[in-house]
């Protein structure tokens, strides 16, 4: 695993941490643990410069894309910077030795610094030429992507050209053939106008041979209820309509209409309008139980000569007849010219 270590606290943090995880402060200019030797390294590295080992290709994946000329002077640098770091702590730690011991260690470090050099030399142009061949690489990709959309937007307007140019020819083509075919055009019209009336009238002719004989007019009675509250509506079975056809004959209806039913009134009368196909007629009723229609008038009395018939004469009986039919024994009634009788 690889530790990045903090360049403010110089806490260690997984790799893939952005900010540290005792002070909080940003991680981007971190300088990364090498897992094998415990040496510094650029995050950017991919192998360690002190032994050459492979870095976590996860976390250099996650850092920022730098371009190559940016790259190669902070390489430089840094092996620089170890080559430095290497060589103080090496006189140093042979201060307190012999000169043979020293000169012995001098060069085997020289050696080894040699050798390691030459590693991350290596190693920094496999990178160089790598980064080259992906920015190669990226650059064909780019002219690859720009030819074949040269070429799609080339074949997309020849497209569309041959398109408009086969659309005029059709328009042209059209006109002449117009011109030299107009007259047969409206004969052909002339001829399917005709065929079209001819087969409307007899669509006409066949429902009206099968329709039955037209009714003309409608005759209405009524022989129902005229009490006060009866209704004059579909469902009143006083009504009765009769059809007359062309032939004069009479047809019973019973799918006749009232569009405004009635209801009948004391001393009134209602009417409605009845309805068939597109015939009509009003049917008016009479409701009374007061009207007075008629009177009859008998005598018992003295018919003896000199008997006065007049209003003061007890022999007679009137009785009153009603709309509604009911009568009744009335009095109230005159005789306008009084006679005697003789023998």
């Amino acid at each position: 695993m690889i530790i990045i270590k903090c360049p403010n606290c110089g806490s260690s943090n997984p790799g893939q941490a952005a900010f540290c995880t005792e002070c909080g402060c940003s991680l981007a200019d971190a300088k990364m643990i090498c897992p094998n030797c415990g040496g510094e390294n650029d995050k950017r590295a991919r192998f360690c410069m002190a032994c050459g080992s492979k870095l976590d290709e996860d976390l250099l994946k996650e850092t920022v894309k730098i371009a190559p000329e940016d790259q190669v002077p902070s390489v430089k640098e840094d092996v620089q910077d170890q080559s430095m770091a290497m060589n103080s702590e090496t006189q140093k730690d042979s201060s307190g030795l012999s000169d043979d011991v020293i000169e012995a260690d001098e060069r085997k470090y020289d050696k080894g610094s040699f050798t390691a050099e030459a590693m991350n030399e290596e190693r920094f142009r496999d990178f160089q030429t790598d980064a080259a061949e992906d920015s190669k690489e990226e650059g064909s990709r780019e002219e690859y992507n720009k030819e074949e959309y040269n070429k799609e937007e080339d074949s997309r307007e020849e497209q569309l050209r041959e398109e408009q140019s086969k659309e005029e020819g059709s328009r042209e083509e059209g006109s002449r053939e117009g011109t030299g075919k107009g007259k047969t055009g409206k004969k052909k019209k002339t001829i399917f106008v005709i065929l079209g009336l001819a087969a409307a009238a007899l669509i006409v002719i066949f429902f009206a041979l099968n329709s039955g004989p037209r009714m003309e007019s409608l005759e209405v009675a009524y022989d129902g209820d005229t009490a006060a509250g009866t209704v004059l509506d579909q469902s009143n079975k006083g009504i009765k309509v009769v059809g007359l056809d062309q032939d004069g004959e009479k047809h019973e209806i019973t799918d006749w209409t009232i569009e405004k039913p009635q209801t009948f009134e004391m001393d009134s009368s209602a009417t409605v309008t009845i309805t068939y196909e597109d015939l009509s007629r009003k049917l008016t009723v009479d409701c009374s139980t007061s009207e007075l229609v008629g009177i009859s008038a008998t005598y018992n009395g003295d018919a003896e000569a000199g008997v006065v018939l007049d209003s003061d004469n007890d022999g007679f009986e009137v009785t009153a007849f009603y709309k509604n039919g009911e009568e009744e024994v009335v009095s109230g009634w005159t005789i306008e010219t009084p006679q005697t009788l003789t023998a």
